[in-house]
Order: structure tokens, then C-alpha cells, then sequence
């Protein structure tokens, strides 16, 4: 098997394993693009949680960024309908090991050429 084959078959298992599986979900509404800067307190640096972030976002079309900050948050941008970002909030507040004690959240403009999800170093 190539490189490419096993790297997609981890990546599925990883989503698997991460609970980033989202079975019928409805059409993403272009039409209500919201986007949101927030930043993650508590117990979210060491633990897997930028890794599972993204899967979760991937699977759930959302795109942004998010990163590591120096005083031990995670930062970042998310984009997708309300709904969506909706259930990447829930997923992320119930991860594994991972402690969200507090969120900051605004809403800031949509940048609608954005089409992926990125992890940032600091």
C-alpha cells in the first residue's frame, strides 16, 4: 500500500477513534456563514486537542485555524453555519482528557476564499 494509502487509512481511523464522525448531516448553509475567534482555557495544551480539533472541523466542513498560545490557551478561528459550529463546540467541550474550563468568543467578519482547516504553530 502507498504512503498516501496508509495515511488516509489512519486519518480515518483516528476520525473514528475521535468521534469525528458525522452521519447525516444536513447541506452546509453558504447563506449563513458565521465566523468566530475563540479562545480555549483550561487543560487543552499536551492533550491532543489542536489534532482532534481539526478532525472534528474537517469532518464537519468547517473551516479556520487554530493554535497553541504562549500562556497555555488555545486560539482560534472557526467558520461554518451556526449549526455546524454548533456541534464543534459540544464535541470539543466533551473530548477526552482534554478540560475546557472557560471559552472568549466573538464574532469577527467571514473570509469566504477560506476552504480548509489549518493547525498553526504559535
Amino acid at each position: 500500500m502507498s504512503t498516501k494509502g496508509l495515511w488516509e487509512q489512519y486519518a480515518a481511523r483516528s476520525r473514528w477513534q475521535a468521534g469525528a464522525v458525522y452521519r447525516d448531516l444536513p447541506e452546509l448553509d453558504r447563506d449563513r456563514l458565521t465566523r468566530r475567534h475563540i479562545v480555549f482555557y483550561g487543560g487543552v495544551q499536551g492533550r491532543g486537542f489542536r489534532y482532534r480539533c481539526k478532525l472534528h472541523c474537517d469532518a464537519l466542513k468547517v473551516t479556520g485555524w487554530c493554535k497553541n498560545r504562549l500562556d497555555g490557551t488555545v486560539e482560534g478561528e472557526f467558520q461554518s453555519d451556526p449549526a455546524r459550529l454548533g456541534l464543534l463546540l459540544s464535541a470539543l467541550n466533551g473530548l477526552e482528557r482534554v478540560q475546557i474550563t472557560r471559552t472568549e468568543m466573538e464574532t469577527i467578519p467571514v473570509q469566504p476564499e477560506e476552504t480548509a482547516f489549518t493547525v498553526l504553530r504559535y
